[in-house]
């Protein structure tokens, strides 16, 4: 069958994976610019994604080279030279995608071990699992791939070798099917990555709405899923030797999206504190609310509760610590609290002592007044009141 030397693919491919990359890059400066400048905490999986980020680099930069000696076009449409050099690229940018996934994945693990502490041993062990069967079935891959003609490495992309030095290499089908399973296996660990957050997110008291948001943004790596099992199809194409060149741009961008993929889902949800003005992820704070205390003749002074200690958080640095003892126990640490400090519903509290003085008696006994509850809130009045969330028992 005649084809056009015109008819190339690569144009298509190259801009795939570069603006996939592109735009995952902008969302990794944007998570690292939230851990070093707003929330002064870059930890080990911040720098974790940076070296996957850069496997991904080194993915697209050989399959660029590729696509300059042939890739996307058909196989038979090019010279042996360009062959050969197209088919090298080819495998060499191969363990960098397998690479850039799976240390992506890693850096996401890595996150949710801080999320859910050392209280909850299984789900802690389930995750310390998956990074080390991530790392056997991906880099038992990549031995795969170089290992298949033996000591002859380079009959893997000039299969001209087998002819002229005796070379001998497996069948093409023994790659097809291990890459079968070690999709699958990455498949099921971004699930097992979307579930376990949920799971996390289900045992505590937030409100449905922020629930619902926290499991929406850590729970992107179904989309990672997605592209797997897409990427999982493509995976017999390996197998098409007599068209090579062009029958596995399929694959390529599907692994390009995949990475990315997971790279974008596991640095989005760390933006949180750059988005601190929306409404709904402000926090309901059952801890004892600070107060002012105001004499008559004295300068008013605030004073926080003693149980009340300030938070430095990150979306990915919920953790599963209990509070302190005046708080429910079995709810999490998992929102801060504001910079300011709220009653149950939400409205700033001052407490207002008032302390009348007679110094015509001789015998001083300052009689205070009923405490004077002011809500803080716009358009509302001072009530002599307390607030549902007040009880007594911390006033001075």
């Amino acid at each position: 069958m005649a084809s056009s030397d015109t008819d190339d693919s690569a144009s298509e491919l190259l801009a795939i994976v570069w603006v996939l990359l592109t735009v995952s890059a902008l969302i990794i400066i944007a998570r690292l610019y939230t851990r070093a400048a707003v929330v002064k905490n870059v930890a080990l999986d911040d720098h974790i994604m940076i070296f996957a980020w850069f496997f991904g680099l080194l993915f697209n930069t050989f399959i660029s080279l590729s696509c300059h000696w042939g890739l996307g076009r058909h196989f038979w449409t090019l010279d042996p030279l360009h062959q050969v050099n197209a088919m090298h690229w080819n495998f060499t940018a191969q363990p960098f995608g397998i690479l850039a996934g799976m240390i992506g994945r890693i850096s996401f693990t890595v996150s949710l071990l801080r999320i859910i502490g050392p209280v909850d041993r299984f789900k802690k062990m389930v995750l310390l699992f998956l990074i080390i069967f991530q790392i056997l079935v991906n880099i038992s891959t990549i031995i795969l791939i170089f290992v298949q003609c033996g000591k002859d490495i380079n009959a893997i992309w000039d299969p001209a070798l087998i002819k002229t030095a005796g070379a001998k290499c497996w069948s093409p089908d023994i790659q097809t099917y291990y890459g079968f399973f070690q999709s699958s296996v990455n498949a099921a660990t971004d699930l097992a990555l979307t579930v376990l957050p949920l799971l996390v997110l289900w045992s505590t008291q937030l409100k449905t709405a922020i629930k619902v948001t926290l499991g929406f943004l850590l729970g992107l790596s179904i989309l990672a899923m997605a592209a797997t099992v897409v990427k999982t199809y493509q995976l017999k194409n390996i197998s098409a030797r007599n068209d090579f060149t062009r029958n596995i741009v399929g694959l390529y961008i599907w692994t390009a999206v995949e990475f990315n993929v997971v790279f974008i889902g596991a640095s989005i949800s760390t933006l949180k504190p750059l988005f601190k003005g929306v409404k709904m992820f402000s926090r309901t704070s059952s801890r004892p609310v600070g107060y002012q205390l105001s004499r008559t003749g004295q300068k008013s002074s605030s004073h926080a509760h003693p149980s009340y200690k300030p938070e430095s958080w990150s979306f990915s640095q919920l953790n599963s610590s209990k509070r302190d003892k005046g708080d429910s126990a079995s709810e999490e640490n998992i929102l801060p609290p504001e910079n300011q400090h709220r009653s149950g519903n939400g409205q700033d509290i001052k407490k207002t002592t008032v302390i009348t003085i007679d110094r015509r008696n001789s015998n001083f006994n300052p009689t205070p007044e009923p405490v004077r509850f002011e809500s803080v809130e716009r358009g509302r009045a001072p009530s002599t009141e307390p607030p549902a969330a007040w009880n007594g028992s911390h006033a001075r």
